[in-house]
């Protein structure tokens, strides 16, 4: 409920709300995380929040707090991939991860592990159109 609200109150522009309640349901997926830590789905749902706060934190020009969200999300969503190495949506899941982390960052070395990422992605059998062309985004680096 509270991801629900807080893409409500981002989407009538009121990021401070919209922050506030993103980082409420972090701190509840943290909990839930600690409770069960082998349940992927809420390692997901947790790594989506942050995601989502690094977004929020992007549009608020705070580059440190969206790069350490993005972070957040990384490190969650590399656990999920390893604990189902297979699963071609937790290699797509990293990779978007990776391409907002590297965005952020400007940083190369973060652009590297994100083509690293992006070309597991692209091994994989049951990679999509959709999966390829991100792919070929991650691998073209970043934007000018």
């Amino acid at each position: 409920a509270q991801v629900r609200l807080a893409d409500l109150e981002r989407d009538a522009g009121d990021v401070a709300a919209s922050r506030l309640l993103y980082e409420q349901a972090i701190e509840n997926g943290n909990q839930l995380v600690q409770s069960d830590a082998a349940n992927l789905t809420f390692a997901r749902d947790l790594a989506k929040n942050y995601s989502s706060l690094g977004a929020i934190a992007a549009t608020q020009k705070d580059v440190p707090g969206a790069t350490a969200a993005y972070g957040s999300s990384v490190k969650i969503r590399t656990f999920v991939l390893s604990a189902e190495p297979t699963n071609v949506a937790y290699h797509r899941e990293l990779v978007a991860a990776y391409e907002k982390l590297a965005q952020t960052t400007k940083d190369a070395a973060t652009w590297k592990l994100a083509s690293r990422a992006a070309e597991n992605l692209g091994k994989h059998a049951e990679a999509t159109d959709g999966d390829r062309k991100l792919v070929q985004r991650v691998m073209q680096g970043p934007r000018k």
